[in-house]
């Protein structure tokens, strides 16, 4: 899929990181699979940056184009569908 259908499948899907311009990542700025316009990705990536590599919540969410505000309602979010995992388990 080239990254122009991707744009379009997120767009029309509402998944659009509205920030994506702000996403300075190392994973989404060296381009390949990963897609600083994938709010979804960008959100997973963020909460891994945290709770696996132990970057500092303000790091990682700055990293990823959101606020730390942003980051604990995505935090919550994802413990609201997932349940809070284990260390190391996935959800």
């Amino acid at each position: 899929m080239s990254q122009a259908s991707r744009l379009r499948a997120l767009e029309t899907e509402g998944l659009l990181h509205p920030r994506a311009d702000a996403v300075t990542a190392a994973l989404f700025t060296e381009g390949g699979f990963f897609l600083a316009a994938d709010k979804v990705q960008v959100k997973y990536e963020m909460l891994r940056a945290h709770l696996l590599d132990g970057v500092p919540v303000t790091a990682a969410s700055a990293a990823h184009g959101y606020s730390r505000a942003g980051f604990y309602l995505v935090t919550a979010a994802f413990e609201q569908a997932c349940g809070v995992p284990e260390r190391g388990t996935g959800c």
